[in-house]
């Protein structure tokens, strides 16, 4: 399940997340979610290399349908190779794990999960580059439901994820 996530750590930022291992055979809104940021990914959009015009793959608007499967593998294996080459730090395993709600950037030993470079992506495609300033991503983030090429279903599904987020705010506020 796709869920907006707030940081632990002191930095104020939100961001999105899965609530379990997803890989090959899983269904679901984090599918959804890992598709649409790979499709953006690979939308022909400039990143921190200025000498490449794409990450190298190509993932379509139409693959995005909520199932693992191996158009999904295959697009994933393509972003761990480019990443890889760029050394971003990712472990190359074909699944994407949740990402803890401190240190968001690294996980086990000096890796980046996987989430975590593709959010970093999308803000690349939005803005051509990452902000700095926490707020500033969160800004980026939190509005994906309402990119323009983002499926009703993943939109209606991050809509919710942020419904949830304000409600165990409104709880944790009225009960600190």
């Amino acid at each position: 399940m796709v869920k907006a996530v707030e940081m632990t750590d002191g930095t104020e930022m939100t961001f999105w997340d899965v609530d379990a291992r997803i890989g090959p055979g899983s269904r679901g809104d984090d599918v959804w979610l890992v598709q649409f940021l790979l499709f953006r990914a690979s939308d022909g959009a400039t990143y921190a290399y200025p000498d490449e015009t794409t990450v190298g793959f190509r993932f379509q608007l139409q693959d995005v349908d909520g199932i693992w499967g191996r158009g999904t593998s295959d697009a994933m294996s393509s972003f761990e190779r480019y990443a890889l080459a760029h050394k971003l730090g990712i472990i190359a395993d074909g699944v994407i794990d949740p990402m803890p709600t401190s240190g968001i950037l690294f996980g086990p030993r000096p890796y980046r999960y996987k989430l975590s470079v593709l959010q970093s992506f999308y803000m690349m495609h939005v803005v051509r580059s990452i902000p700095s300033d926490p707020a500033a991503q969160t800004a980026i983030l939190m509005d994906l439901p309402n990119d323009d090429r983002c499926p009703a279903e993943l939109s209606w599904a991050l809509e919710q994820a942020l419904a949830d987020l304000k409600l165990q705010r409104d709880v944790k506020n009225q009960f600190p």
